[in-house]
């Protein structure tokens, strides 16, 4: 069950506006709470109707405590995620990265699932995405940075050049690979003129 603070705020004033009016033992809350007051005899009207008073509310009190544990997190007023978890469209529009609605950032779960969403968005956007993400989650965002640096990317004079295309896409840690790569690329753009 969720709630918000708007709605814990009027439950609790509307519960405090009964115990004013006195109608708060008619719905026969708080009478299971023993009476520990001394004998009626002793104390004026004013003293027990404070004690009484002061019993109601460490009532409410009790009760709100309860349903506030067994609520799922803490009171929002306006929650970012659905009961299940997934991020309101509210929210989404909100806090966009790119585009209206797309890569939500507001925490470090949502800055990670967008650092590794990232490669769908365009080449263009992928740094916007990082750098925002890195208030949340700086280690997360770190790590992607690295990668993408070290992502090679082909560009159009690379496109023929077999030593660029084999250490993309092979990589130079394993000599004999990296050097079959070339060989065969070598071939290729033969047969292509």
């Amino acid at each position: 069950m969720k709630i918000t603070k708007q709605e814990l705020h009027k439950m609790v004033l509307e519960e405090l506006e009964e115990i004013r009016l006195g109608s708060y033992d008619n719905r026969g809350w708080g009478k299971d709470i023993p009476d520990m007051t001394p004998d009626k005899e002793e104390k004026s009207s004013v003293e027990k109707r404070l004690d009484d008073l002061d019993d109601r509310i460490d009532t409410i009190m009790y009760t709100m405590k309860q349903i506030q544990n067994r609520m799922e997190g803490p009171l929002e007023e306006n929650p970012k995620r659905t009961a299940k978890g997934n991020i309101t469209q509210d929210t989404r529009e909100k806090y966009a990265t790119v585009g209206d609605d797309k890569f939500p950032i507001f925490d470090k779960k949502s800055a990670e699932a967008a650092i590794d969403l990232r490669g769908h968005a365009p080449e263009a956007d992928r740094k916007k995405i990082i750098n925002k993400a890195a208030k949340y989650a700086p280690e997360a965002a770190k790590k992607a940075r690295e990668a993408d640096m070290n992502e090679a990317v082909i560009t159009e004079e690379d496109e023929n050049n077999p030593w660029a295309i084999c250490t993309a896409s092979v990589g130079r840690e394993d000599k004999e690979k990296y050097e079959k790569c070339v060989m065969s690329v070598k071939a290729q753009n033969k047969e292509k003129k």
